[in-house]
């Protein structure tokens, strides 16, 4: 299936360019409007048997920035079942090139125990079989010497109907401590996010840094020692003008 969406003038962020945040919301609606089409979209699941989908893992590869004001075109491919969790991988299309490609591996919860869906109670819902199952996506394992670089506070304002931070949110957080607005501009060729943990409102987070064979990594520590989040983020080796340097 297919979506076509425009960027708004406020989606760019300082760079001029259309925000990795931004981005990845359009790609992830993707993946929502084709578990809708299978018969497992949040309306589907959650008046039914208080089910909800929770991203568990994502990979993000970006090929191009994408100015504002510019339609897009996302593909979303079938749903590849790994034990308990479901991977949609997606395509963004910019002026007929790929700008964006998108993993995310999902997890169906039940809202209120916070417990994983077994697979077999989600086989009445499905209306398309199971595609063969692509590249898994490894768990990161981070240096074990890491700097802190920030300690932040969530809140009301980053969560979202789960009632945690949203999974966007987490990639702002990502892209500020590996360097993406400081200095000259590298496209963030390749990001991965393994959430790990739920912040809520209140909690504090020490997100942390470290460089390893060319690759950041980036990781939330909570104030009780356990951890939110890890990620890494490789950027292209190339650097690019601002998008509001104009060339004659």
């Amino acid at each position: 299936m297919r979506l076509k969406s425009t960027f708004p003038a406020s989606a760019v962020d300082y760079t001029g360019y259309v925000a990795p945040n931004h981005m990845m919301r359009a790609i992830n609606e993707g993946v929502g409007a084709a578990n809708f089409n299978d018969g497992v979209g949040f309306s589907h699941l959650f008046p039914t048997i208080g089910v909800t989908w929770m991203l568990g893992q994502c990979v993000i590869e970006n090929e191009k920035f994408v100015p504002c004001a510019e339609e897009v075109e996302v593909e979303c491919g079938g749903h590849e079942q790994f034990g308990v969790t479901t991977v949609r991988r997606c395509v963004m299309y910019h002026n007929g090139e790929v700008a964006m490609r998108f993993a995310a591996k999902l997890l169906p919860v039940y809202f209120h125990e916070r417990k994983v869906v077994p697979p077999s109670v989600l086989i009445p819902f499905w209306k398309t079989p199971h595609a063969p199952c692509g590249e898994a996506i490894s768990f990161i394992v981070p240096p074990r010497q890491m700097e802190t670089v920030e300690e932040y506070h969530v809140h009301y304002r980053d969560c979202d109907s789960n009632k945690h931070m949203t999974a966007f949110r987490y990639l702002d957080l990502v892209m500020e401590t590996a360097g993406h607005w400081h200095g000259e501009l590298h496209l963030p060729k390749r990001v991965q996010i393994d959430y790990l943990k739920e912040c809520l409102p209140g909690d504090v987070v020490y997100l942390k840094h470290a460089m390893k064979d060319g690759l950041h990594y980036c990781s939330g520590v909570k104030f009780d020692g356990s951890v939110s989040f890890h990620a890494t983020v490789r950027f292209s080796d190339e650097t690019y003008p601002d998008a509001k340097i104009t060339h004659v």
